[in-house]
């Protein structure tokens, strides 16, 4: 069975891109795929200090979060766009780790409020993707979610409907 982790990059209050998080992990579910949902405000992980591999103790959610990266085929990040590039508190997540990584496909949803889905932080994802040995998959950009997605967590748009099956059917393909 396809292992998927799905990393919620989010931890703004008022955020909405963990409707789009909750669909999407509902939809991998429908699809017989075992998914993990590690939310960064749930599971807050603490400032780098040091990097998991190098770290005797490491914090209880950074230990969580890299057991959940060494055991997946897939990390499926899903972000808001800031400031033309990704949240800070992805970046300082992704930091902690870098030999779990290597050779992982990684796809990307990227989200906005505005007509551009956080498409510019797409570039960022794919380079550091690169930077750390991991294999660039998919992405698709989310455009004025708060049109698309429910409170809930639920799909309300033909248009994503089919997106968002097309990319899941993407991320499948991709998987070696």
């Amino acid at each position: 069975m396809l292992d998927i982790l799905i990393l919620l990059g989010s931890t703004r209050e008022g955020r909405k891109t963990d409707r789009v998080a909750r669909a999407v992990e509902s939809r991998l579910k429908n699809r017989d795929v075992e998914t993990h949902l590690f939310d960064l405000k749930e599971n807050p992980l603490p400032i780098l200090g040091k990097r998991r591999f190098n770290d005797d103790s490491p914090h209880p959610n950074t230990e969580k979060l890299g057991s959940l990266i060494e055991d997946t085929e897939v990390l499926l990040i899903i972000s808001p766009e800031y400031n033309h590039s990704y949240p800070g508190s992805l970046k300082n997540a992704l930091d902690h780790f870098y030999p779990e990584f290597e050779d992982l496909l990684f796809a990307y949803m990227t989200t906005s409020a505005g007509g551009f889905g956080g498409i510019r932080q797409q570039s960022h994802l794919h380079d550091f993707t690169l930077a750390v040995s991991g294999v660039p998959g998919p992405s698709l950009p989310v455009s004025n979610l708060q049109n698309h997605f429910s409170e809930e967590g639920k799909i309300t748009s033909e248009e994503y409907e089919k997106r968002i099956e097309d990319f899941l059917n993407e991320i499948i393909e991709h998987v070696p």
